[in-house]
């Protein structure tokens, strides 16, 4: 599961669980209930920083495919003289996803969403920054000099505002109301203030701009806003009457005419005005604040529930199963590389459970243990190989490795094991994703094979090279004695980055000899630069070589790719 779709589930979880506890904890005060919310928005901004910054604890869920889905990446192709090649690779088309990802184009959208919601907001700051430029100063003996007490004319109902320097502003008018009105709204503005109420709303209207997206965020945010002016209608109930101050709360919601869009904290709102009307004339009502006990131990269980709930992360069964199928390595060796530089890097499975890599970087083992192709590995770090497309990059961290088995086994336990290795050590965390992108149908050409009998020799995907290229002319060349038209697909999606589906119809084994032109042009799978001299129109693309020599076409066409993107990596050397 993505990253993304797991924080969703949590944030989704938590508001359930939240809104319920809320609705169920109706004996206790408002203050109460409002500081639950707050903690819980709290919570929602820690949820996605302790995933990204916690090591992830796999949950296991019902994979999307089971690997093996692709068979075992070839050796790498060679040099004439049986060197590693890694300067030049068969031209090839572009055949990443046509067109960005469906998880991109989420993560744009979520992006956009969050920047429109929150723009309402910051442009209201602005606007209270300059409407606070323009108050008259004011003093009553209720209110503390660290607090400032201001009139403004555009103002038709009172509002508090602020954090560093909170100020409660009233009505120019204000001055002319009878005292006993003046005393019970500033006491409501007072416990505002006293409850640091803006700046908990504004950092919590910013989180629901975040997760603008999730109706139960908006719930919560509404629910937030009435039990806030619950509680500050409870402070104010405590020494007024009730039904003078409702009398007083409609009368100021008249002068509205619609609610005001600056981010202040007002008194007389009608969007929650009847529920609190009822409120404040109910006799079986809890009216007390919070105790230091009470606040100490819900900060204390949303922070507990940040760090247990952020590092919960989805895997595939596939990936789980080897967290704890048992099987693991009994000996496991990870060293800096003492290879020189260029020296293949491959991973391999030997007898009696033993597996070596040699100059071999993290992306190496993921290949091997998944059983992909290197470009079939998304989202890794630079420093795992990530930055390597089809060949290993110069810019990873290498390394050697030496694992043995407790016992014998055979090559898929070595692969679960060497999955538990790469979740230990490296805290590796994936998940399968599925692409429509290109991809290229292997098909008969009209004129019929050109496929020759089979030779004496099988070829051993594990033992041989079959590709060469000259480093000299930059020429590759196929040269297989026996290999189905399937196998033949199948290693041919490790040249062209994608499926090639055998679609061909022939049976049974054949030998197989192509040879095309290997000189790239391509800067962004090169491991150094090629000259972008002209094209010999003697020396075939791969796409003209194998009709003409084999009988056999890549045909063009659009399908699901599989790929396997690293959502979580950490270094080791």
């Amino acid at each position: 599961m993505i990253v993304e779709l797991s924080l969703i589930v949590k944030v989704t979880l938590v508001l359930a669980v939240a809104l319920s506890a809320a609705r169920l904890a109706v004996r206790a005060s408002a203050a109460v209930r409002s500081l639950m919310l707050a903690c819980v928005f709290g919570l929602l901004v820690l949820l996605p920083v302790a995933s990204l910054m916690l090591p992830a604890h796999a949950i296991e869920v019902p994979a999307a495919y089971s690997t093996p889905f692709a068979p075992a990446p070839p050796r790498p192709a060679t040099t004439a003289t049986g060197a590693p090649f890694t300067t030049a690779l068969p031209q090839i088309p572009t055949n990443e996803p046509a067109g960005p990802s469906w998880r991109t184009l989420l993560l744009v959208g979520w992006g956009i969403g969050a920047a429109a919601f929150s723009a309402p907001l910051l442009m209201g700051l602005f606007r209270l920054r300059r409407l606070r430029a323009r108050t008259t100063a004011w003093s009553h003996a209720t209110v503390p000099s660290s607090i400032d007490l201001l009139l403004h004319d555009d103002l038709r109902v009172p509002m508090t505002c602020g954090t560093f320097r909170p100020a409660i502003v009233l009505p120019l008018d204000a001055p002319q109301w009878p005292e006993s009105d003046v005393r019970r709204v500033l006491l409501h503005e007072l416990e505002h203030v006293r409850r640091r109420d803006w700046p908990v709303h504004i950092a919590a209207r910013l989180v629901t701009a975040l997760y603008w997206f999730h109706p139960l965020v908006w719930i919560a945010w509404r629910q937030l806003c009435l039990e806030a002016e619950r509680a500050c209608d409870d402070a104010v109930l405590r020494e007024e009457s009730g039904a003078d101050y409702a009398n007083q709360l409609v009368s100021l919601a008249r002068r509205l005419t619609r609610d005001e869009p600056l981010p202040l904290l007002s008194i007389a709102g009608r969007s929650h005005l009847s529920t609190r009307v009822t409120a404040m004339l109910a006799s079986n009502v809890t009216r007390g604040r919070v105790g230091i006990a009470t606040a100490v131990a819900l900060v204390s269980l949303a922070v507990i529930s940040a760090l247990g709930i952020g590092p919960l992360q989805a895997v595939a069964s596939i990936q789980r199963r080897a967290a704890l199928s048992g099987l693991a390595f009994e000996t496991t060796s990870i060293h800096p590389t003492t290879a020189s530089a260029g020296r293949c890097c491959q991973v391999r499975y030997g007898e009696e459970g033993r597996v070596t890599g040699v100059n071999v970087d993290m992306v190496d083992l993921v290949v091997s243990a998944y059983n992909l192709y290197r470009w079939q590995i998304v989202g890794a770090p630079d420093w795992a190989g990530g930055k390597a497309v089809l060949a290993p990059s110069d810019d990873a961290d290498r390394f050697d490795l030496q694992a043995t088995a407790q016992r014998s086994a055979r090559s898929d336990d070595m692969r679960l094991m060497l999955k538990t290795l790469l979740a230990d050590r490296f805290r590796l965390t994936v998940h399968p994703e599925t692409r429509t992108q290109t991809i290229y149908e292997l098909v008969v050409e009209p004129g019929g094979s050109r496929l020759q009998p089979p030779g004496l020799r099988p070829f051993v995907a594990e033992d041989d090279v079959w590709l060469r290229v000259d480093a000299e002319n930059l020429m590759a060349t196929l040269d297989v004695d026996q290999m189905t038209t399937a196998g033949l697909a199948r290693h041919l999606g490790g040249i062209l980055r994608t499926t090639v589906i055998d679609r061909t119809g022939l049976t049974g084994a054949h030998r197989v000899h192509a040879r095309w032109d290997a000189n790239p042009n391509r800067p962004d799978v090169l491991q150094q630069p090629v000259s972008d001299s002209p094209r010999d129109p003697g020396r075939p693309t791969i796409f003209e070589a194998f009709p003409e020599q084999l009988g056999l076409r890549l045909r063009e066409t659009t399908g699901d790719v599989n790929y396997l993107v690293v959502d979580h990596a950490e270094r080791i050397l």
